[in-house]
């Protein structure tokens, strides 16, 4: 039962992010959410995150924790979060924080990816096969 509600709470936070990401933070009407409560879902979320990442390290090998691209996506997540708290959320305008909240978008939503296939096996053959193409690809870059 222990590890089944660890990833649970991993999927009700992951949909915390995106609801934060995709849904709260919005430039073209008013914000029904106000960025304090947004900073503390995220700053409650990044907590959830980072502790179990060190919990994660900790009982991993380092090869093997690095050699994981699931835990790359989550180190690089825990960055866009903590550079999108930086960021002024509440401004509309055009910044160069702009690319931090894009990024964080796209993260959010891939990592939701990979915690629903978890529980479904079709979604876990393509999220499988989408790494596998991403593995193959990173000879080229």
């Amino acid at each position: 039962p222990l590890p089944l509600a660890i990833i649970i709470i991993d999927l009700y936070v992951q949909l915390m992010i995106v609801c934060v990401f995709s849904f709260f933070i919005n430039p073209n009407s008013p914000n029904p959410v106000t960025s304090t409560t947004i900073n503390i879902i995220l700053i409650i979320c990044i907590i959830w995150r980072v502790l179990r990442e060190m919990v994660q390290g900790m009982n991993t090998p380092f090869g093997a924790y690095f050699g994981d691209v699931s835990n790359w996506f989550d180190i690089i997540q825990i960055v866009l979060i903590i550079l999108a708290l930086g960021t002024n959320l509440d401004d509309r305008s055009t910044s160069s924080s702009q690319w931090v909240l894009t990024f964080a978008v796209l993260f959010s939503w891939f990592e939701l990816l990979l915690e629903i296939h978890n529980f479904n096996y079709n979604l876990a053959l393509f999220v499988v096969s989408i790494i596998k193409i991403m593995k193959r690809l990173r000879t080229f870059v």
